[in-house]
């Protein structure tokens, strides 16, 4: 696991969008808000979560665009 990668269950080290890695290390999709201290979702064994960023930026859901 590299420093930013956060086993299920985990407590979110701080706030922010938190992305599901599959056993590869490669995003399955999912993305997620969580809060400092809040723990991270339930995922399949060998998955984690990684850190995604804090700002609506990081969030490639969110678009100017209309």
């Amino acid at each position: 696991m590299l420093w930013n990668e956060f086993a299920p269950g985990a407590r979110a080290p701080v706030a922010g969008f938190y992305d599901l890695l599959n056993v590869l290390g490669r995003p399955a999709g999912t993305r997620i808000w969580c809060e400092e201290g809040e723990e991270l979702p339930p995922a399949p064994i060998g998955w984690t979560w990684q850190f995604g960023g804090t700002s609506a930026a990081a969030d490639p859901r969110t678009s100017d665009e209309d």
